[in-house]
């Protein structure tokens, strides 16, 4: 780990570009392990397991994809907080543009 991070950047950092190629070539298949990253990422920085992938996943289905609107707000929530926490710049309206 690096000076006082909660997780490694060969783990937390992804090319988004590599992401959005391989989501496509996969028809989606990739994109479900790329979000499920990403809530392990935002889970070790705040320091609590605040987000879960299976019920992401679950909730998201069984309400047609109404869920996974809330939960990109919930999640934007989330990483304004924990830049807060870290001492970075803000945008307090990223939850409402998510």
């Amino acid at each position: 780990m690096e000076g006082n991070y909660p997780i490694s950047r060969e783990e937390a950092v992804q090319g988004i570009v590599s992401a959005i190629l391989l989501s496509i070539v996969t028809c989606g298949i990739y994109s479900l392990f790329w979000r499920a990253k990403q809530f392990r990422v935002i889970n070790a920085w705040l320091g609590r397991e605040e987000h879960s992938f299976l019920k992401y996943f679950l909730l998201t289905i069984v309400t047609c994809g109404i869920y996974g609107i809330y939960y990109e707000y919930k999640y934007a929530v989330t990483m304004v907080e924990t830049q807060r926490m870290h001492n970075k710049e803000t945008n307090d309206s990223l939850p409402l543009l998510a």
